[in-house]
């Protein structure tokens, strides 16, 4: 499994400070957080964070091939080193048992032409598969075909993505086709993705699903923090390698302090 440990002082203070330095004060830093506030240091053991852990949003797939190349070509000159894009399930198995990689395929070359790292979101599977057929958001019924459409994408693209994300928002009822949001239930969704993730690469990254920062305890809504708390209680660490925030202010801008 790829995880990435991030040293945020290191990261500020590189271009200032020789390596030698740097080491030290991050190290007398941890030291300080661990006896303060009992933080401890990454483990030795993750792989270094990415060169450019800097990304954005994207919703290309459908578009043309010069409308995903222009539109990627911006995001690496705007300094970005990663996108995350929807590899959804409905987009690319357009009827029962055809499958149109046409769109994604270029995305995925247009993307590596750039030198852009990609997080490929697995979400939103087809109509005859859904719980509730009328919403897209709704989680799979069968999570055997979930299973293989995970498998499926990891294989296509086992030389170009290797960071996948496990649905979004799945603490909403909005982002669970309407049903009440149960953490028990996204981690057998979670887990199944998982599995044919990493049958088709042993080392691939699996994200959670970027959690919806909300006040509520339930039962449309499961704040975020409640909601991975139950996570945890059902079981579900094995099946991920990170965690995933949406740090969204509600209301409040980042310069309010």
């Amino acid at each position: 499994m790829r995880h990435f440990g991030i040293t945020s002082l290191l990261a500020l203070c590189s271009v200032l400070l020789s390596a030698a330095s740097a080491t030290a004060l991050t190290t007398r830093w941890y030291r300080y957080q661990r006896d303060i506030n009992g933080i401890t240091p990454p483990d030795a053991r993750l792989d270094a964070k990415p060169r450019n852990p800097f990304g954005v949003n994207i919703d290309l797939l459908g578009k043309t091939a010069a409308e995903q190349s222009a539109a990627l070509a911006q995001i690496k000159a705007a300094g970005f080193g990663w996108v995350r894009q929807e590899f959804s399930w409905v987009n690319l198995e357009v009827e029962m048992g055809v499958w149109d990689w046409q769109s994604a395929d270029t995305l995925v070359q247009a993307a590596q032409a750039q030198n852009l790292q990609i997080v490929a979101v697995l979400h939103r599977p087809p109509e005859w598969i859904r719980v509730l057929p009328s919403q897209t958001t709704s989680p799979p019924k069968n999570l055997k075909s979930w299973t293989a459409y995970a498998f499926r994408i990891a294989k296509r693209y086992s030389q170009q993505i290797h960071v996948f994300q496990i649905w979004d928002e799945p603490n909403l009822q909005g982002g669970w086709g309407g049903l009440r949001p149960s953490a028990p239930d996204y981690a057998r969704v979670l887990q199944a993705a998982a599995s044919g993730l990493r049958s088709a690469q042993p080392s691939a990254t699996v994200l959670l699903a970027g959690l919806a920062p909300t006040v509520e305890s339930g039962p449309k809504n499961y704040n975020e923090v409640l909601f991975l708390e139950q996570l945890y209680a059902a079981g579900a660490a094995p099946y991920f390698d990170a965690v995933a925030a949406k740090p969204y202010g509600f209301d409040t801008p980042p310069t309010d302090r």
